[in-house]
């Protein structure tokens, strides 16, 4: 439902509401302080939050609380998540991932002035996941036995992109093709699998050793990386070829396929590939322009080729996105 919203007050305060309500419930504003639409969906053990701003006032400021235990497990694909409780401020790039536990929270959402985000959380009651933990399935995982013993973490800070596995898992969780009883079934297995992978990924985020290291990738080696990793994130409409990112940031090409792939689960123009897609997934959506004009935005010449790339990404063709179906 479109709420007629006017000031920023009231908008802070319908976000926050229904992102704390605990059960299913949408907002969809649309007004001179931009546009924003909040999902959440109330499952028996957990909720899936999808959030989808374009921020053109100032600053907001959404009241987050919970009092009980659960895992939050949150995936950035839009600008970046920006959250601050009493002591620190937590930033999450797009592209990046964190899961976090804490006993209970009282924080507040940041979204930046002219800013566009997107993201998805799913919290999970201690329900869902205590019988999990407790069968002993990822015994000896520093997060989980954090978990079982109440200890609270927060990995928002621990820049740790998503990789291709995590892009499956949560596609297969988004796209559902079983409805009912089933679905229910088939998305707590899937989430299950969203969570042990998770684990396993920040196991070293919560660790006081570090990671083990790869002998072919120095700690400077790394660093570069990262700086091309953020650079391809927001210059992604560039032309941009492999030569001339190893002359921009000094690394030889095999180095920077190598390293990139290690870290990111990806090479350098396939990202760069999946980020323009990622905008012509918004322009469809938020835009008028025809899947022609769309294609050559992001750089296809032909529409076809456009078509078969984001029903590869996507599952969906153009046009089925863009009716809000995929």
């Amino acid at each position: 439902m479109m709420e007629a919203i006017k000031t920023k007050g009231e908008l802070e305060h319908a976000l926050s509401t229904v992102l704390m309500n605990g059960k299913t419930d949408q907002l969809r504003v649309q007004n001179e302080l931009g546009k924003f639409e909040c999902r959440v969906t109330r499952h028996q053990h957990f909720s899936l939050l999808q959030h989808e701003y374009t921020n053109e006032g100032p600053l907001l400021t959404i009241p987050i609380t919970r009092k009980t235990p659960c895992i939050t497990m949150i995936f950035q694909f839009g600008g970046y998540s920006a959250y601050r409780d009493k002591h620190n401020p937590f930033l999450l790039p797009c592209y990046h991932q964190s899961i976090n536990y804490f006993n209970m929270y009282d924080c507040r959402s940041l979204v930046d002035e002219r800013m566009r985000q997107h993201d998805i959380t799913f919290v999970l009651d201690d329900t869902f996941y205590n019988t999990l933990l407790h069968d002993g399935v990822m015994e000896g995982n520093l997060l989980t036995e954090k978990i079982l013993n109440r200890e609270e973490f927060n990995t928002i800070n621990a820049r740790q992109p998503i990789d291709a596995g995590v892009q499956g898992v949560l596609h297969n969780i988004l796209h559902c093709p079983f409805k009912n009883g089933m679905r229910d079934m088939y998305i707590t297995a899937q989430l299950k699998a969203l969570m042990m992978l998770q684990c396993c990924q920040f196991h070293y985020a919560v660790s006081d050793k570090p990671a083990p290291k790869d002998a072919k990738l120095t700690s400077r080696d790394r660093d570069t990386l990262m700086a091309i990793y953020d650079f391809l994130t927001e210059r992604y409409h560039d032309e941009t070829t492999l030569t001339d990112l190893s002359r921009r940031f000094g690394i030889n090409e095999f180095k920077l396929k190598y390293g990139f792939r290690k870290l990111f689960d990806t090479s350098p123009i396939k990202y760069i590939q999946d980020r323009r897609l990622q905008f012509a997934g918004l322009l469809l959506r938020n835009t008028n322009k025809s899947i022609t004009e769309v294609a050559d935005e992001i750089g296809y010449e032909h529409a076809n080729n456009f078509s078969i790339a984001f029903r590869k990404k996507f599952g969906v063709a153009p046009q089925v996105y863009r009716n809000g179906l995929g």
